[in-house]
């Protein structure tokens, strides 16, 4: 069976062993495993202030519209 779901590289971050992806209605959010709306996310300036490690993922498409709350930015 083919899969036909697009595909398109982004970077993703690891801090302490956890990998965060960017959400899937805004890439410049990221989230950890289990997040739920509601919960913290992380702008890209927040996972790199606190030193996580930067990679890239091949990840099924994201949006760039959507709105995400609770965003942690750094201070």
């Amino acid at each position: 069976m083919k899969d036909m779901v697009e595909r398109a590289v982004y970077d993703v971050y690891v801090l302490d062993g956890v990998k965060y992806l960017p959400h899937y209605r805004n890439s410049s959010v990221y989230v950890g495993p289990g997040y739920k709306d509601g919960d913290v996310a992380y702008s890209k300036a927040y996972m790199k202030q606190s030193g996580a490690k930067e990679e890239q993922a091949l990840l099924w498409v994201r949006s760039t519209l959507g709105v995400i709350k609770n965003v942690l930015n750094p201070a």
